[in-house]
Formats: structure tokens, C-alpha cells, sequence
């Protein structure tokens, strides 16, 4: 997937706009895929970070693993939301809109030996991480980042860069590196 969105980074015009998806009305839906809660929402964290625009099919925030039936009613069952799916792609929305969400130079697609998506925005002010668990791993992950405390922007918890490592994390990993302290700043 990583190969595929490097390529498209290279073959389309500049300042375009993708719409990522990780499920529609022709497939069945993540959570069918995943088995997880914790994997879909590593899921739903990318489709807002990576480059591009933010598609999501509806009623994903049930966490319904069902395949939809295109030419039939398929009614979403809204007493089956999951509040914490909900601010998952509330805060990550939000965050969509920063500046340097926006920007064409800049995106940095990191690639990992594990199921990890990794992407990065840079600008002169600040770098924006995001890493996106979605093979469910645990442990640390080697990264070439800067040492320090962060704070997730999702979840509102610090964590460490330490050693060239970050713990690996059950919700997606949304971070600011600021780069207009001389001291490594944390956000």
C-alpha cells in the first residue's frame, strides 16, 4: 500500500485531491475485515491523516461488521454507535482541517517492517507525525525522530521518544514536533 501511495505521489498533478477510503457501498465494511475495534480505528486515524480528502462510508461509527447490500435496505442501527468512534473522527476531522494538513510539499510517507502506517507534513514551524497501527503490534517501533515528550493528539496522553523508539499504541498516534524551539518543544 505504501509502494501504491508513493507512486500516486509521483504520477498525479501537483496539489491534487485523493479521496481515501477504507470501506464503501461495494465492499463489505473495515470492521468485517479488521475483527478489531482497536485495528478499525488505526483504520479511520489514516483515512484523516493520509494526503487527500476523508471519505467515510456511513454508520461506520457502529462498528457493524456486516456487508452492506447495495440494491436492498440497509438501515444503520443508531443505538449501536460507539461514543468513543464517534470523538475518534471528530478530533481527527478536526485536525484535517490545520493548515499543514493542507499543504502539497511537505508529505512524507515512512515505510516500517510492521503493519504500521506512517505518514509526516513538514513545514518550516512544525513536523506532524502520524503513525497508524493497524497490524495491532505491541512493543516499541524503531523511528527516526527527534527524543522527547509528546502528547497524542487524539487521545490527550503523553508518551516518549526514547532510543529511537515510540511505544506502539491501541488508538492511532497523531503528534506535533515543533521545530521553532532551538529544545525540542512538545505539543
Amino acid at each position: 500500500m505504501r509502494e501504491i501511495m508513493r507512486m500516486q505521489e509521483h504520477i498525479y498533478p501537483a496539489n491534487y485531491t485523493k479521496a481515501r477510503n477504507i470501506e464503501n457501498h461495494d465492499q463489505p465494511r473495515n470492521r468485517y475485515y479488521t475483527q478489531s475495534d482497536e485495528k478499525t480505528k488505526q483504520w479511520i486515524g489514516y483515512v484523516f491523516f493520509a494526503k487527500g480528502a476523508a471519505f467515510l462510508n456511513n454508520g461506520i461509527e457502529t462498528g457493524n461488521d456486516h456487508i452492506n447490500k447495495l440494491f436492498e435496505k440497509d438501515p444503520i442501527n443508531f443505538k449501536q454507535i460507539k461514543k468513543d468512534w464517534v470523538e475518534l473522527i471528530q478530533k481527527c476531522a478536526l485536525l484535517k482541517k490545520d493548515p499543514i494538513m493542507a499543504q502539497d510539499s511537505g508529505y512524507k510517507i515512512v515505510s516500517h517492517k510492521e503493519d504500521v502506517l506512517h505518514f509526516e507534513y513538514h513545514s518550516n514551524q512544525e513536523i506532524r507525525v502520524g503513525l497508524f497501527n493497524v497490524g495491532a503490534h505491541r512493543g516499541v517501533l524503531e523511528v527516526d525522530l527527534p527524543e522527547g515528550v509528546y502528547t497524542n493528539l487524539i487521545d490527550g496522553k503523553n508518551f516518549e521518544i526514547r532510543f529511537q523508539t515510540i511505544p506502539f499504541m491501541d488508538v492511532p498516534l497523531i503528534f506535533s514536533i515543533d521545530l521553532t524551539n532551538k529544545q525540542e518543544a512538545n505539543h
